[in-house]
């Protein structure tokens, strides 16, 4: 699968701080990998993993949601946006390795921030965040139990997530074409 990345243009929810927050992603009711710029549904607060033990099953963290794929194309949907450190294991230690921009995939059961989106929102997504290719000047829909995006012919219209496609250019990182980013906007 190519990389799934997300890359912020303009967003309302750079200024409004409201519109930013944590999710747990899960699939089938367990905790599930998600990547960047997975499409995700909001359900309720998450279990607060720190003080929900023992008969204390109702501690609850007010400050992360838990999401799923949408089931419909209907859904309300928000972006997920990894703000990545790239770490790995060596000889048991685990090491940060400073900022790491494209190809995130957050483990299960971690928290990554999402955004709400608004109408006119820019930013920019590579084809792993597509079923398939995209074409500039046509639109993209939520996909029903997936959270990448589908391109589509025409904007659907007025209560259901879609976003045109302005524009696209190669993907690299270094001096390698790692695949397409496509700036989209939210209609």
């Amino acid at each position: 699968m190519a990389n799934a990345t997300m890359f912020k243009a303009r967003m309302a929810s750079e200024s409004v701080l409201s519109l930013v927050g944590s999710t747990k992603f899960q699939a089938s009711s367990e905790y599930a990998p998600i990547t960047d710029g997975a499409l995700v549904v909001l359900q309720g607060l998450a279990p607060n993993d720190a003080y929900n033990i023992g008969d204390v099953d109702d501690a609850v963290d007010y400050n992360v949601f838990l999401s799923t794929a949408p089931t419909a194309a209907t859904d309300d949907v928000v972006i997920v946006d990894i703000a990545g450190i790239s770490n790995g294991d060596i000889a048991g230690n685990n090491y940060k390795m400073g900022i790491k921009l494209y190809g995130l995939t957050a483990p299960a059961g971690e928290a990554v921030r999402y955004r709400t989106l608004m109408k006119g929102d820019l930013y920019w997504l590579s084809d792993g965040c597509f079923v398939s290719a995209p074409t500039v000047g046509q639109y993209a829909i939520a996909t029903a139990s997936s959270v990448q995006h589908t391109p589509n012919a025409s904007n659907p219209g007025a209560g259901q997530y879609c976003v045109k496609i302005l524009a696209s250019k190669g993907f690299t990182a270094g001096s390698n074409n790692i695949g397409t980013l496509y700036l989209c906007q939210v209609q």
